[in-house]
């Protein structure tokens, strides 16, 4: 772990002194520089948990999308669909025991797992390098795999997808029951590397992916750490007296800036006839007329997975900066040359 985070800080430097490195850039220092010293061993090490790994790889990923640590650990996940520390320690031992099974009989790795495996069938708890391995294979559903003691000649790619199967399904379990992706998953259906990364402008690209988290500095997330004073005690403020500064309307989140406040009607507005010159028909005609019955998820979904999150990046960025000079504010993550 001490290597690992002083690969970490050293990729980090790397970052910082390159100015505005891609995503794809620190992606490849991640998989190349600091998940090596995390993975080291890792097939022969019987390691259920490692919390600390996990923490390491959250920290990368905030940095890698430039979000402080307000960002949910699953939207890290969503976004840049990494597999888990512990999904990696599963990929690398259970390809390794395939490797086992395919040698010879008279190999010395072969001959200790033969003796570890008839240990195990003899004593349930016994503490073998088979127990972990076997234990593994059953969550994924591979128990038969197992008890033949055979697999296939596509065996690492079968057992991939069953890890990231099962990951995908803990993931959607997970960011259901955070208020903070309760728009995130009306459109993220499975963890995997968004497009719009890919995105020149670094600073749109950072505050559209805290506005897709919910961390983005808008009433319904800076609510969280405001009071309210009730019969002389200091109360949390209710997501629903989270309103708008600018016109009190409504509860001041990502669609409220975005379709709903009339303090941005120019600029939406101006951002509609745009869209109108590049989006499909259906986005079109819901662009004019937000208002209407529905037209808020089509343009919504749209920006979110179908190919508008550019559109989708420079509407938010107009709106937060304009958000800004309404309020007096800093405009968190929006460069003014941009």
């Amino acid at each position: 772990m001490r290597k690992a985070k002083r690969a970490a800080a050293m990729a980090w430097t790397l970052a910082v002194r390159a100015g505005d490195m891609s995503v794809k850039g620190m992606n490849n220092m991640w998989t190349a520089l600091v998940r090596p010293h995390l993975e080291y061993g890792a097939e022969v090490l019987s390691m259920r948990v490692w919390e600390d790994a996990e923490k390491l790889m959250r920290k990368m990923g905030r940095r890698v999308l430039k979000c402080g640590n307000r960002l949910p650990n699953d939207a890290i996940v969503g976004e840049l669909g990494w597999m888990s520390m512990r999904g990696r320690r599963m990929l690398l031992r259970l390809s390794y025991w395939g490797k086992v099974l395919a040698m010879d009989g008279q190999r010395w790795v072969k001959r200790v797992y033969e003796h570890g495996r008839a240990r195990l069938e003899g004593n349930a708890n016994a503490n073998t390098w088979c127990k972990l391995t076997r234990e593994w294979l059953l969550e994924l559903g591979l128990d038969a795999e197992w008890n033949a003691q055979a697999v296939g000649p596509e065996w690492q790619e079968k057992v991939r997808g069953a890890i990231v199967e099962r990951e995908t399904r803990l993931w959607r379990m997970r960011a259901v029951k955070n208020a903070k992706l309760e728009e995130y998953v009306l459109w993220k259906h499975k963890p995997g590397t968004e497009e719009y990364l890919k995105h020149p402008m670094v600073q749109q690209r950072r505050v559209w992916t805290k506005m897709r988290g919910g961390c983005l500095e808008l009433r319904i997330e800076t609510g969280r750490w405001e009071r309210l004073t009730v019969s002389g005690v200091q109360v949390l403020v209710p997501r629903r007296l989270r309103r708008c500064k600018l016109c009190f309307g409504g509860v001041e989140d990502a669609r409220h800036v975005l379709f709903c406040c009339p303090a941005y009607r120019q600029t939406r507005e101006v951002w509609a006839s745009t869209v109108c010159q590049t989006a499909p028909p259906a986005v079109a005609r819901a662009a004019k007329d937000l208002q209407g019955k529905g037209n808020e998820d089509v343009v919504m979904k749209w920006m979110m997975q179908e190919g508008g999150e550019r559109a989708g990046m420079q509407m938010l960025a107009d709106v937060w900066r304009e958000r800004r000079e309404l309020l007096g504010e800093r405009a968190w993550g929006i460069d003014q040359s941009q």
